[in-house]
């Protein structure tokens, strides 16, 4: 990840917000969603830059361990 960046970690899952000229910023705000909606988390640190997802176990009964 730029060292520009490194103090801007919490911004980087906002929707629209981007530092590429062509980038929608729609990108790092899906997967957050979609990861959320699934009762998860993601996480960013750096450096090196390491992005970690933890998703809850399913368990055969439907619940969440």
């Amino acid at each position: 990840m730029p060292h520009h960046l490194k103090n801007k970690l919490d911004e980087i899952f906002e929707p629209l917000y981007t530092t590429k000229q062509q980038g929608t910023g729609l990108g790092l705000a899906s997967v957050k969603s979609i990861i959320n909606a699934h009762s998860g988390t993601i996480s960013v640190t750096t450096p090196p830059t390491i992005f970690t997802i933890s998703l809850p176990k399913i368990l055969k009964n439907g619940l969440k361990k």
